[in-house]
């Protein structure tokens, strides 16, 4: 029965396939154009133009979302992508290292456009761009799609139909926060994680984008239901006047639409794959992911950021004590590395090598760090975090052999493939300086400064 499932999860791609359809759908901007002026006798606008983009930028951001979770297309992830995804880095600070990580840089980059566009025929443009270099290579995985045989679908356009419905339904129609559903689920906006965009534009943003995005959301609803459209309250939809208001469509929707349609098809929506791949899901979309955006240039607070996988750091001081420097990590260092086995752990676990100069060229003081993994089954809690033992030792002077024993122990576990060594050089005090946002802990001298300071 697990394995059912977890086949079933692994074939599973409707959800991509009607975000991609409903962005079509409301990126023919002509049409949309048409059909304001047709149906409801309006001039298109800037007020409209700015909800019009808003209600694209959410789309965008489901599909950035959906691909970012996607096991079906076995695309490469490597854990650098895997932590800012869950930590919420922007894309543009993640290099092109996965084949998932470029395919997320293409979509994020190839958005900047529409969302930048000033004028309906500067995003008309921009969409068309958006289209033929990301949409149009993600749409030949239809060549290796297939209903499921488990529901009662005609065929794999009705399937995404019905799924694209169900997409509109939660992610667009649930506005009761003030904003859509799907604002607050999506990862992408502008190079910062939805949550904090949704936070940081506040009331008068969303007050402003309205009229365009219920008159979006009601021409999705247009396309998608056809000639049904007329006969059921979504043909009132335009007249909300808030997000409030508007929201009142969500359970309608459910008691007409939804309800309906997963018994008719036998499926529950949003938990049932309609539709599935064959196979070659990955080698079909291959030209999304051969090549990536420039990499953005960083800081080197940010490049730090990045070593540490944007974890928090327990720092332990070890500048003037050889009991909590040296002595300490390659315990700990064994430990991991035997725990590891024992628990048939596959992949590399991971140390990092902070170099600090000092003012004597023949000398370089060290701090050796090691990660603690401790991540959920489930995938959805990551409490893992670094130990680093700060100014434990150095390669010249009292300490040399201390840094000669660490360096062999490393070495004998890289020689055996199980340990990932990335190497910084970097001074103890900048150090310090921009990572205090990370380090859950301070060194002696700092705990000092604060004594005194609480005590003058």
């Amino acid at each position: 029965m697990d394995d059912a499932i977890h086949n079933k999860e692994d074939s599973a791609i409707g959800d991509i396939l009607a975000i991609i359809n409903c962005i079509k759908i409301l990126g023919e901007t002509a049409e949309f154009r048409r059909w304001l002026a047709d149906y409801h006798k309006l001039a298109t606008d800037g007020a409209l133009l700015e909800g019009y983009k808003f209600t694209l930028d959410v789309l965008i951001g489901l599909l950035y979302r959906e691909i970012g979770y996607n096991r079906s297309l076995n695309l490469s992830e490597d854990t650098l992508l895997s932590r800012a995804l869950f930590a919420g880095i922007p894309i543009r600070k993640v290099p092109n290292s996965s084949e998932k990580a470029i395919i997320l840089r293409n979509i994020y980059y190839g958005a900047q456009g529409i969302l930048g566009a000033r004028t309906w025929e500067d995003t008309r443009l921009n969409i068309g761009s958006f289209r033929q270099n990301v949409l149009s290579i993600l749409e030949e995985i239809g060549g290796v799609i297939t209903v499921s045989k488990e529901h009662h679908v005609q065929s794999v356009e009705k399937a995404i139909t019905y799924a694209s419905m169900f997409e509109v339904y939660i992610f667009l129609n649930d506005t009761r926060r003030g904003h859509p559903h799907g604002r607050e689920l999506s990862w992408f906006d502008k190079g910062m994680p939805l949550s904090w965009g949704v936070r940081a534009k506040g009331r008068a943003y969303y007050e402003s984008v309205f009229l365009g995005y219920k008159y979006s959301v009601q021409f999705l609803w247009n396309s998608l239901l056809g000639k049904e459209f007329e006969r059921t309250f979504l043909a009132h939809l335009h007249e909300a006047n808030n997000w409030q208001e508007f929201d009142q469509s969500f359970n309608l929707i459910q008691t007409d639409i939804i309800n309906p349609l997963e018994k008719k098809v036998g499926a529950k929506l949003g938990f049932d794959s309609l539709i599935v791949l064959k196979n070659g899901g990955r080698d079909a979309i291959k030209r999304i992911f051969q090549s990536g955006p420039p990499e953005t240039r960083l800081s080197e607070k940010d490049i730090l950021d990045r070593l540490f996988y944007w974890y928090e750091i327990e720092l332990i001081d070890a500048s003037d004590s050889g009991f909590s420097g040296v002595a300490s990590f390659v315990p700990l260092l064994i430990g991991t590395a035997q725990l590891r086995k024992k628990l048939k752990q596959e992949g590399k676990f991971r140390v990092i090598r902070l170099i600090h100069p000092t003012g004597n060229v023949h000398r370089r003081d060290y701090s050796y760090a090691i990660l603690i993994e401790l991540v959920g089954s489930l995938g959805i809690s990551d409490y893992s975090g670094w130990m680093l033992f700060y100014d434990c030792c150095a390669d010249a002077g009292s300490t040399a052999p201390m840094h000669e024993f660490v360096e062999k122990c490393i070495k004998n576990y890289s020689r055996r493939g199980e340990v990932e060594v990335v190497e910084k050089q970097v001074s103890k005090e900048r150090f310090l300086r921009m990572m205090r946002h990370r380090l859950v802990s301070m060194t002696k001298e700092e705990m000092y400064e604060l004594e005194r300071s609480l005590s003058g």
